[in-house]
């Protein structure tokens, strides 16, 4: 009970802070509507005794004219009070998304990688549009008003027979017990359904998105993947159909009972009103008050049964206020980072995925992680910006290891453009302006950032400069992978942190491109720590420090020409590509030269 108390509290306000005008009218115009019952019941009691003997309409046309009212206004004030309802569940649910939305976005990337977590948030989106923001509803219009109805028909059906006012109550007791059950069984639903609406969110992304979308329709596999939504949906709908199935039973075992105490009200009205003309208006109210029991119970029971969501929806928007993480500020120069000894397991792997990891880099360095797919290369990274959680060894910035920081200020630390960069299909300006937490970011910003990019001419080419839309499902432009990345390397140079991490920066673009792009890297690393994660290896030359990565292990360590120039795992990975003539490129010594020459 208590939690039923709480989570319809959370409710109601919740639904009273999107609306609050429109939640009192409701709650009012329900107040109005629990009392009609009961004035049903007695202006037809008062109507059937003016009829005794009554001679002409001027004998009942008072009573007459208070049933023709009560009829005839119950019509408008209920679809008055059920469409000022309706509005304020519908802002109340656009609030509660909008607020789901905002604890996702405040949550640490150390939560999100979890799949409790994603479950967790899809349970609760889907939630909230199919049973949180109506949960209102049956609170009201349900609770309250169809309760209050009860109450007052009650009383009224004690005026004919007392025992049938307690049968009535009594058929209030087998939907209560129904309610609790059905709780159960929904609350067990919605944790299988929060896995099973995530893969079916994920899969019809998959033939929306125009890269996959594209990749799919090229392969002509895209059928498959809607076989696979299809079949997710079954699962969906096997587990709904388990609640179905014990809604149904518990149904019609509480039908049998209210028929049951419906035939001993009516007989106990008949016969304690002496089976006169009055027991008319004594059956009526038998049935007003079974019909108000009905729907109040009903009620109840709904809102019990979406109890459990609403109270799981409540502690996750509460732990936001626990866990709320501070604003970011971006840090601009660090002096020294420094992973050393580094481990890490994967749970349900056999071994570990780092081994003794030590890396180090100072200010004004560009050092690069370098070994084939799996290596560790990646697990590395995420270690040192703190993503990972490590078993053994530590990393620090300037002498701070992660723990004597919060994870906020860690991050400020530090800018990260991944080789599954985002493709954020919005405005050009807002694209760039998604690297920094700041606001109050003027055009010039912008501009300086797509010129270090060098896409500022390209974006000069498009209608609308920097209001350009892209993405073409939203009618904006499609551009290519390549003009992408460097939109997603202009988020990191208008974010400027101490610490740059970039992996394959440059994978996506032309060769001539890349050039530049490594000479204005060379040109504004003196205020940085900068950190390259690279296949190419002409892209390697000219780096202060290779760390060569394998198996978990820096197994090699050094600058190009050193490295190439002894036997070991780096000259094996890089033996191909200079033998396939990838090092006739021009060299990177000569795009980073102006680093080269200055240390």
């Amino acid at each position: 009970m208590k939690t039923y108390l709480r989570s319809s509290g959370f409710i109601i306000s919740q639904t009273f802070r999107a609306s609050p005008r429109r939640t009192v009218i409701t709650i009012a115009l329900s107040l109005v509507m629990s009392a009609i019952p009961a004035m049903q019941v007695l202006a037809i009691a008062a109507l059937v005794n003016s009829l005794k003997g009554a001679h002409a309409m001027g004998d009942v046309i008072v009573p007459l004219l208070w049933v023709v009212l009560i009829v005839g206004f119950t019509g408008p004030v209920r679809v008055a009070c059920a469409t000022i309802r309706l509005m304020a569940m519908t802002r109340a649910a656009a609030a509660m998304q909008t607020r789901l939305a905002h604890r996702v976005a405040r949550m640490r990337p150390s939560e999100l990688v979890k799949p409790a977590t994603t479950t967790a948030i899809e349970k609760h989106n889907r939630a909230i549009s199919e049973q949180v923001s109506y949960q209102f509803e049956s609170l009201v219009a349900g609770v309250l008003e169809q309760t209050l109805a009860v109450v007052g028909v009650i009383i009224a059906l004690f005026a004919f027979s007392k025992l049938a006012g307690l049968l009535v109550l009594l058929a209030l007791v087998p939907t209560m017990v129904s309610a609790k059950i059905l709780g159960g069984v929904q609350t067990r639903m919605w944790e299988s359904l929060g896995t099973l609406f995530g893969r079916e969110r994920y899969l019809r992304d998959l033939l929306v998105r125009e890269k996959t979308a594209t990749e799919l329709s090229g392969l002509g596999t895209g059928e498959r993947v809607a076989d696979m939504v299809r079949s997710t949906w079954t699962d969906v709908v096997a587990a709904r159909d388990k609640l179905s199935k014990a809604v149904l039973g518990m149904d019609w075992a509480i039908g049998a009972i209210t028929t049951v105490l419906l035939v001993g009200a009516m007989g106990a009205v008949v016969v304690d009103m002496h089976y006169g003309p009055a027991a008319v208006a004594g059956v009526y109210g038998v049935m007003a008050a079974m019909a108000s029991v009905g729907g109040a119970a009903g009620s109840i029971g709904v809102s019990v049964q979406n109890s459990p969501q609403c109270e799981g929806l409540r502690v996750f928007f509460a732990d936001s206020g626990k866990q709320k993480r501070g604003e970011q500020v971006i840090v601009p120069t660090a002096e020294r980072l420094a992973g050393a000894n580094m481990q890490h397991r994967y749970p349900g792997a056999a071994v570990d995925t780092l081994r003794d990891v030590s890396v180090e880099a100072r200010r004004g360095e560009i050092i690069a992680l370098v070994g084939v797919n799996g290596a560790g290369k990646t697990t590395t990274v995420n270690a040192l910006l703190g993503l990972t959680e490590l078993s053994g060894g530590t990393v620090s910035i300037d002498g701070q290891t992660q723990a004597e920081l919060s994870e906020d200020v860690w991050l400020g630390y530090f800018g990260l453009l991944t080789q599954e960069f985002g493709r954020y299909e919005m405005t050009i300006r807002e694209v760039v302006c998604l690297g920094t937490p700041r606001t109050g970011i003027t055009d010039e910003e912008v501009w300086a950032a797509l010129e270090s990019a060098r896409a500022a001419d390209l974006v000069r080419k498009f209608p609308l400069g920097l209001d350009t839309q892209l993405g073409e499902q939203w009618g904006g432009l499609g551009v290519s992978g390549g003009q992408w990345q460097r939109l997603a390397l202009a988020r990191i140079y208008l974010r400027d942190p101490a610490i740059w991490v970039l992996d394959e920066p440059t994978s996506a673009i032309d060769a001539e491109a890349e050039q530049d792009i490594f000479r204005e890297l060379a040109r504004t690393r003196h205020n940085r720590i900068t950190i390259v994660v690279s296949h190419r290896a002409w892209t390697l030359k000219g780096m202060d420090r290779i760390y060569v990565i394998d198996g978990g292990r820096v197994v090699q360590r050094g600058r190009y020409e050193e490295l190439m120039a002894e036997p070991g795992r780096f000259s094996e990975i890089f033996a191909e590509q200079l033998d396939g003539g990838v090092s006739r490129r021009p060299p990177v010594d000569q795009a980073l030269g102006v680093a080269a020459t200055s240390r």
